[in-house]
């Protein structure tokens, strides 16, 4: 690809004149970050085919949403598609006067057309800065797509001439900032993103109380508890607490005794079932369903993304499939009332049951997240007992499964969610445990 990494691009971020747009009191990255946020919710509605775009040109899907917010706010400042006195298209805002605008002004043939164009610039600065580094052509790039090739000068006067005399800064920032919170990654290229066609029904979120709650920046459907998952359903109670007891507070794992949990992103996965698709109200069941349940959870689950990678290192486990628990559990907390699910009888992120646990920490603190975790090791170390020929990834899915209804409750692979909630537990946990690593940040 040879664009450069956007991460490692150095931004003064957005100048006080851009800011000032905003209403804002403070400039820098600070602000960029802060209207890169202002506009996520609109850019969620994007996220696939910016991904798509990104992934077919080569080019950091983040990038691509930092010129979005910039040029368009994802297309709330445009009247009809038009901006710029109506001299500029769509959502990169293509301008009339240099090329001809192609498609809708939201379309994937018009983003195509806007990601040419960048690519065209970076390949020009390229040509004219040979001994500039990778990022340095790449913010020059962007600098170019504002003011034109002539205008790039120097590295360190980039900006100057450009719209704020910021707007690669500004991007730049903008585009760091969505790929840290995760969705602008480019896929893996053994993960297929899908999305459920029409999955948008306008159905508002639900609380635990079947209370309508606000929606959060994906707008996505209604978000139900799942109900009645019992863990260690298959132990009995002294064997419940004797594997809890084996690991006390501080994880009581060494990393090296608890590597080699197999890989999440090679686990085969059939995503949700119908019954658990029909939580969200989704037209879709399968890995697509799952996929879009955890992009619904993403904005709340980022909130616990520091420990839950904390938590995940240090007990030697993905954080990613933790990820996958919280977001089928509790749909990262917002299925709980006061901590609480499963009327009454789990506690938590990753649903603890009291019947089994004597519960450890806050609902949401790093305490609980590591006895949760915690059972999780143990059930995966049970089913390395019980199928000792599985391979590391099928014994994965076999401890994601026991973690619902107990070791067991595992009878085969082929069958291996047979017993568990809405008979999909391990295949929609590890869906969306592939997207949420898909997205980075987990």
């Amino acid at each position: 690809m040879g664009y450069g990494d956007i991460m490692k691009v150095d931004t003064s971020g957005a100048s006080k004149k851009t800011a000032r747009q905003d209403g804002l009191s403070y400039d820098g990255v600070k602000a960029s970050n802060t209207m890169a946020q202002t506009d996520l919710g609109r850019m969620n509605t994007y996220k696939a085919i910016i991904q798509k775009v990104g992934g077919q040109k080569g080019i950091d899907p983040a990038i691509i949403a930092g010129i979005i917010s910039r040029e368009s706010r994802a297309g709330n400042v445009l009247d009809d598609g038009w901006g710029d006195h109506g001299n500029a298209w769509g959502l990169m805002q293509v301008d009339k006067r240099y090329h001809t605008p192609k498609g809708g002004w939201n379309s994937e043939e018009h983003l195509l057309q806007g990601t040419d164009i960048l690519t065209g610039f970076i390949n020009e600065i390229k040509k004219k800065f040979p001994s500039w580094t990778a990022e340095q052509q790449l913010k020059g790039g962007i600098a170019a797509y504002n003011i034109g090739v002539k205008g790039v000068q120097t590295y360190e006067r980039m900006d100057v001439g450009t719209t704020g005399d910021d707007y690669s800064s500004d991007v730049v920032a903008r585009a760091q900032w969505y790929k840290r919170q995760g969705g602008f990654y480019l896929p893996p290229h053994n993960i297929i993103l899908l999305v459920c066609e029409g999955g948008k029904r306008g159905a508002k979120p639900l609380n635990v109380n079947g209370e309508s709650v606000q929606e959060n920046e994906s707008n996505r459907a209604s978000n139900k508890s799942i109900k009645g998952e019992r863990k260690l359903a298959g132990l009995t109670l002294n064997e419940a607490d004797q594997l809890e007891n084996t690991h006390p507070d501080t994880g009581g794992h060494t990393l090296t005794e608890t590597m080699g949990y197999g890989d999440i992103m090679r686990v085969d996965t059939s995503g949700a079932s119908r019954e658990t698709a029909n939580q969200d109200n989704l037209p879709c069941a399968g890995v697509p369903a799952s996929n879009n349940m955890a992009e619904t959870d993403v904005g709340r689950m980022n909130k616990y993304k520091g420990v839950i990678q904390r938590v995940g290192g240090q007990m030697g486990i993905e954080p990613a499939i933790i990820a996958g628990i919280i977001s089928r559990e509790s749909r990262a907390g917002n299925a709980l009332n006061n901590g609480w699910g499963d009327n009454g009888n789990a506690w938590g992120l990753m649903q603890v049951d009291k019947r089994w646990h004597d519960l450890k920490g806050d609902w949401d603190s790093e305490k609980h997240l590591r006895q949760g975790t915690a059972i999780l090791i143990d059930m995966i170390n049970e089913i390395k007992k019980k199928f000792p020929r599985w391979t590391a990834e099928q014994q994965l899915k076999g401890g994601l499964a026991a973690y619902n209804k107990g070791p067991g409750s595992v009878e085969s692979y082929e069958a291996v969610d047979k017993n568990t909630t809405g008979r999909d537990y391990s295949n929609d946990v590890t869906a969306r445990a592939q997207w949420y690593k898909s997205q980075g940040g987990f």
